[in-house]
């Protein structure tokens, strides 16, 4: 019965383990991160405090390591509601611009934050 459990919790820690790094390089793959959280038209010093404030200017390897341990101590879950916030807030602007471009009969998006303040 010792082993079974044994067996049991090493299968369940190998599992965990690749669905954290399976996790962990979707999310590398699917482009920089700092893209999602700057602002359209953030300049290029902006984009690397951002890059240094979340630690993504370290090594892969050591960005894996505080990922790991952000799920561990349960950080992680203030991380994911600030990018969530952060989409949240680019959403809530396309949707504003989309209601305001149907108002003036346009179809054209502006290409940055400056466009938007220039129509008010």
């Amino acid at each position: 019965m010792g082993q079974f459990i044994l067996r049991r919790t090493l299968y369940a820690v190998a599992t965990l383990f690749i669905l954290s790094l399976t996790i962990f390089t979707v999310v590398r793959l699917t482009g920089d991160p700092v893209a999602l959280m700057a602002a359209p038209g953030a300049q290029e010093a902006d984009l690397a405090l951002v890059r240094a404030d979340w630690g993504l200017d370290r090594p892969l390897p050591l960005q894996y390591a505080a990922f790991l341990w952000n799920i561990i101590t349960g950080e992680l879950v203030f991380a994911f509601t600030n990018l969530l916030l952060t989409v949240s807030n680019a959403m809530g602007v396309y949707i504003y611009l989309r209601n305001q471009q149907s108002e003036k009969g346009k179809t054209v998006m502006p290409r940055s934050n400056k466009d938007i303040c220039d129509e008010s």
